[in-house]
């Protein structure tokens, strides 16, 4: 995994990821409200309630499993914090899906970030260039 994402990654396990809501607070932006659904607009809110981060989610994680043939399927906790959670075992899922969860969550946050809009194709064109650079499959 490249140096931005571990630092994203780590920021993000360790909730210190700059939102609307931080921004907002230092007075640099005249609301906290989420430009895509006008939430009130926090980590949290980012990647767990949010109506569209939802629906992306949804897309990505259905375009995921037909390109690799499988069926993997996350609850709202297992979305924010990668990993699949059963009460008998902790088993974190294939590399190559925590990856695509992390890039995932990456495009979605700079996307957000810059004001971008949201788009699946351009998601996974983003992601299927970024791994051909470094020899791996989508």
């Amino acid at each position: 995994m490249d140096n931005k994402l571990r630092e994203f990654y780590f920021r993000l396990l360790h909730r210190i990821i700059v939102t609307k809501k931080e921004v907002f607070l230092y007075g640099k932006e005249n609301n906290m409200l989420c430009r895509y659904c006008q939430m009130n607009d926090t980590i949290i809110h980012t990647f767990q309630n949010c109506s569209c981060t939802k629906l992306f989610f949804s897309e990505v994680i259905k375009w995921f499993n037909a390109e690799n043939v499988t069926l993997l399927s996350f609850s709202q906790i297992e979305i924010m914090f990668g990993r699949k959670v059963n009460k008998k075992s902790r088993t974190i899922f294939r590399k190559e899906a925590q990856l695509h969860h992390i890039v995932c969550k990456y495009y979605l946050y700079n996307t957000k970030l810059y004001y971008g809009e949201m788009s699946v194709s351009d998601f996974i064109a983003k992601v299927s260039h970024k791994f051909s650079l470094e020899g791996l499959n989508v």
